[in-house]
């Protein structure tokens, strides 16, 4: 089990010892988005978070909820199905697995479930709200909104590119956000994933959830049997240098349409490498680039 599905399984312990037992989906969330702050940023211990209808909000998180109902360890609450409980049969099983936190999760958790533990959904939200009006922007509370959210930002339009290697979904997403992204073009041959969230269906899906437009053209993706012998990073250059000079001059039609989405707003050329120089989208983007009316810049 992760250490922030733990947490989860942390809140509802403290929840049923405090009340009635059960949290709410968003009462959960929120309080997992409040134990991230106060401990930052966690690599496998605290999630990230994107705005959305209710605030600051993780699919990540909600996908982890899911896991736990089919796992056994939490039970859809009798009289409000939005609400969770720690399964009765598991019940010992998952307080033994939340006691396997690492100490510095501990007094987080007891100070988020001290202060916010109380508080019905409404007031949770308007507090999260007031705290962090970034992750209000997207809300469909506006009754809940403090008197000043930021507007959405939106990026000039350049040629830019973005990868999401070493990234979660949730985080991922925000960062499209902050960047005023309001396009995806992806630019995979084949947009498969065994990262959550990143193969096309998912990421198509999600993106549009944010506000996001995705477009995908495979045909400037690099075939799959062109990487299969590739071993050090002098390979991968050569793969890149034929890319640029051998592949890209057959594919000018595609080249035209890149740029033309490039134009119509700010959107960036995906593909999965964190480093630009190591992927076929930094040559794709200089290309595209070439007209001299588009900065470059990599995300």
């Amino acid at each position: 089990m992760l250490n922030r599905q733990r947490v989860l399984l942390a809140f509802l312990s403290a929840a049923q010892k405090a009340r009635s037992g059960s949290l709410t989906r968003i009462q959960l969330t929120k309080f997992a988005f409040l134990f991230r702050q106060a401990v930052g940023s966690v690599t496998g211990l605290t999630y990230e978070f994107v705005p959305y209808k209710f605030g600051p909000f993780s699919f990540a998180l909600y996908r982890d909820m899911d896991a736990l109902v089919a796992n056994g360890f939490l039970s859809p609450n009798a009289e409000q199905s939005t609400s969770l409980n720690l399964r009765g049969e598991t019940k010992e099983l998952a307080r033994s697995e939340a006691e396997k936190l690492p100490k510095v999760a501990w007094p987080a958790i007891r100070e988020v479930q001290s202060q916010f533990g109380s508080l019905d959904n409404d007031t949770l939200i308007r507090l999260v709200y007031s705290e962090h009006p970034w992750f209000a922007m997207n809300s469909e509370r506006t009754d809940l909104l403090p008197s000043e959210v930021p507007v959405r930002d939106v990026a000039q339009t350049a040629t830019y590119t973005v990868g999401y290697e070493g990234k979660c979904i949730d985080g991922f997403l925000a960062h499209l956000l902050r960047k005023g992204i309001q396009r995806i073009i992806d630019v995979r041959r084949n947009p498969v994933s065994r990262k959550y969230g990143f193969a096309k269906s998912t990421l198509t899906r999600l993106l549009a959830k944010v506000g996001i437009e995705y477009e995908h053209v495979p045909e400037l993706g690099i075939p799959s049997e062109e990487r299969a012998h590739l071993s050090d990073s002098a390979s991968y250059h050569a793969l890149l240098e034929r890319y640029e000079h051998d592949f890209l001059p057959q594919k000018v039609g595609c080249v035209a349409r890149i740029r033309e989405l490039l134009h119509e707003k700010p959107s960036a050329l995906l593909c999965m490498e964190a480093d630009p120089s190591m992927c076929h989208r930094s040559r794709l983007a200089k290309r595209a680039a070439s007209d001299g009316r588009l900065e470059l810049q990599h995300l």
